[in-house]
C-alpha cells in the first residue's frame, strides 16, 4: 500500500542517495538533520554526520517535529 509508512528497500534507500549525494555536492557545507531514526541512521551508514535527528512527522509527530526543527533552526541562528 503506497499510502502506508514502512521501512525503505535497500533500493530505494540506494536510489535516494544518488540524489542526497548530488545536494551535498552542490552544498557541501549543508547542515544536515535526519527526520525520524531511519533517516539519521541511514545517513550515518553512507558517512554523512548528522547534527541533529528529528521526530519523524508522520503518526502523531508532527508538532514535536514542529517544536524540534523551530528549536534546531534558533539554535543555529544564535551561532
Amino acid at each position: 500500500d503506497g499510502l502506508t509508512n514502512r521501512t525503505p528497500t535497500k533500493q530505494e534507500l540506494d536510489l535516494g542517495w544518488t540524489y542526497t549525494k548530488q545536494l551535498l555536492d552542490l552544498f557541501p557545507q549543508a547542515q544536515i538533520i535526519g527526520v525520524g531514526q531511519k533517516a539519521s541512521l541511514t545517513l550515518s551508514d553512507y558517512g554523512i554526520n548528522v547534527q541533529a535527528t528529528l521526530r519523524h512527522p508522520a503518526n502523531g509527530g508532527a508538532g514535536l517535529y514542529k517544536q524540534q526543527f523551530q528549536a534546531f533552526i534558533e539554535e543555529e541562528l544564535k551561532a
